[in-house]
């Protein structure tokens, strides 16, 4: 505990959805390491992953509460001010009684009763691909979902299934600049495809919204990610 202690204070506080967000010390950063204790106690195997990130930002630093940012590290105030406008609720349909009354948050979920399974990925995704094409996203600046460690479970995925790697890791672009890496494996008609996100955390449609659109433009609509 004591050499956890230590490492936290060396590293300093920092958003472990993204790591290159800047972070000073302040409430925020206390509330986001109790919704991580919250994740954790509903499913214990991920404690000893969330452990570490769960004490990050309660040391001091020099950088003002927002880390020089017009918002609050690790914030999701303007998801949550969005989603409780009464004009997108109405849009999407949303109930009155929905999130048990109250108003949402990026914790609505908090308290419900569900089973967790952590065998799904392996069991739900060999029979995705035999039906669908398949597209595994990642930000490259998330350190509580590493891109490292999906990018080697979808190449083991792939070589399970007998997928071929048709498309080799290369850097798909957003006028002409690179915004990520891609590859795709192929079998029979399916495509199973691993991209990256340059330059965003674990929400990656927050972080890079038009990178997030383009993406996911270019899959829906079949387009090629690397190309004109």
């Amino acid at each position: 505990e004591a050499l956890l202690q230590e490492a936290d204070e060396a590293i300093g506080p920092f958003n472990v959805y993204n790591f290159y967000d800047n972070c000073g010390d302040s409430n925020q950063a206390h509330a986001t390491h109790a919704a991580h204790a919250a994740h954790a106690a509903q499913a214990p195997q991920l404690r000893s992953l969330l452990q570490h990130a769960q004490r990050l930002g309660t040391s001091a630093a020099p950088l003002p509460s927002t880390g020089g940012q017009e918002y609050p590290c690790g914030t999701g105030h303007a998801a949550t001010v969005w989603a409780n406008s009464a004009a997108v609720r109405q849009a999407l349909h949303v109930r009155p009684e929905a999130f048990y009354g109250r108003p949402w948050s990026l914790q609505a979920g908090a308290g419900m009763q569900y089973t967790t399974y952590t065998g799904a990925s392996y069991d739900l995704y060999p029979g995705l691909l035999q039906h669908i094409d398949v597209l595994i996203y990642n930000g490259d600046v998330d350190a509580c979902v590493p891109y490292s460690s999906n990018a080697d479970w979808v190449d083991a995925l792939a070589q399970q299934q007998g997928y071929a790697q048709v498309q080799p890791w290369r850097p798909w672009r957003l006028r002409t600049v690179p915004a990520g890496y891609v590859t795709i494996y192929a079998a029979a008609a399916h495509t199973l495809t691993f991209l990256t996100v340059k330059e965003s955390g674990h929400m990656v449609p927050q972080y890079q919204p038009e990178r997030a659109f383009t993406f996911f433009s270019r899959w829906l609509e079949g387009k090629p990610f690397i190309g004109p």
